[in-house]
């Protein structure tokens, strides 16, 4: 298969979106209504995005990896989400508390804000989660703290990717589960399951819950630090601001991974034990535009099948069910669960056939 090599500028994508709300301020400060201004990031994230992967078609090449020159730009991209992100967080809550909004305008910064900090800030924690380092480790859990989602970081890794395509994966889509009902069975299952989780692998270390080796009340209690400064610096708005961009953060993070996995199933051999995760067992996206905003996580099948593999690395299934679009797109068409049947459903049945 052909190879293709991932350049600093291309990567360098992938943050741009932290720019939005600024730019956004820069128009209501040249005379664009404030609350039409909040819904700008909106357009651009699910409207001129779609638009741009549509014209700019599918890249199914495999990465070269990167020259001695290009790499530590490159591999370093997911750190360097975080102060973005913490920078785009408190500036956008700023711009909120500095204009004038309707109930309809502080909604659309309000979104505006979560699906960026979910686009660049839980993408990345992603990346550095699955790496072995501490200071990756920690870079992600930070992140997933600005978002109120640090059991995501221990439920992830744990649970999902040990059970992906099986019942007992909850963040697997079942055929014909809605994306509402979807929603609302994973809040309920990671709020639990992550502190579960985290105190099995404590206990396999000889550590009680309560000890200060338990890594979620590190995270959270961070994510109340800064909700805490959030109300001090902002009062009630701050806190508000901070509350619900990590709801509509966690909300498209979950969306996307309904996308991933819809309807896929792994045959179960024996009661209990499935067949080892293939390329199959993912939805995937070959767009090229889409993948670059989203550091290739489209790539999913490979994703789970090389868990550590960086981001640059990743492969290009052909075997894999193919979306007929990237994420952005995606997310719209999962909103309205008749036309998800419509447009999925096909495609399924045909990928299940292949794959059986």
């Amino acid at each position: 298969m052909a190879t293709s090599k991932l350049t600093q500028p291309s990567a360098l994508l992938f943050l741009a979106p932290t720019t939005l709300p600024f730019l956004s301020f820069m128009l209501v400060l040249g005379g664009i209504n404030p609350d039409l201004a909040g819904w700008l990031p909106m357009l651009v994230m699910f409207g001129f995005i779609p638009l741009i992967d549509y014209l700019g078609g599918e890249r199914k090449s495999n990465p070269e990896l990167p020259d001695r020159s290009e790499a530590s730009a490159i591999v370093w991209l997911p750190w360097f989400a975080l102060p973005l992100c913490f920078f785009c967080l408190l500036g956008t809550t700023w711009i909120i508390s500095q204009i004038s909004l309707t109930a309809v305008g502080l909604l659309g910064w309000v979104i505006s804000l979560g699906v960026i900090m979910s686009t660049v800030g839980i993408t990345a924690a992603h990346e550095l989660i699955h790496k072995r380092s501490q200071f990756e480790q920690l870079s992600g859990g930070l992140l997933l703290s600005l978002t109120c989602y640090a059991s995501f970081k221990i439920e992830h890794i744990y649970w999902h990717h040990a059970h992906v395509a099986t019942p007992v994966d909850p963040t697997t889509a079942k055929y014909n589960q809605s994306l509402y009902r979807f929603l609302l069975t994973v809040f309920r299952h990671n709020a639990v399951n992550g502190w579960k989780l985290e105190a099995q692998r404590l206990n396999k270390r000889g550590f009680s819950f309560w000890s200060w080796h338990n890594q979620l009340f590190w995270y959270y209690g961070i994510s109340v630090i800064l909700a805490g400064l959030a109300f001090v610096t902002f009062g009630a708005l701050g806190l508000f601001v901070f509350l619900a961009q990590s709801l509509v953060a966690i909300t498209l993070l979950e969306t996307i991974n309904y996308i991933e996995h819809y309807g896929l199933v792994r045959e179960e051999r024996r009661p209990g034990r499935y067949e080892p995760v293939a390329p199959h067992h993912s939805w995937n996206a070959p767009y090229r535009f889409s993948n670059l905003l989203l550091i290739q996580l489209q790539r999913h099948s490979d994703h789970h099948a090389f868990a550590q593999r960086p981001y640059y690395a990743l492969q290009h299934h052909e075997a894999a069910p193919q979306l007929p679009a990237g994420y952005p797109f995606m997310v719209l068409i999962a909103l309205c669960p008749p036309l998800w049947r419509k447009v999925i459903h096909p495609r399924l049945k045909a990928a299940l056939s292949n794959s059986g």
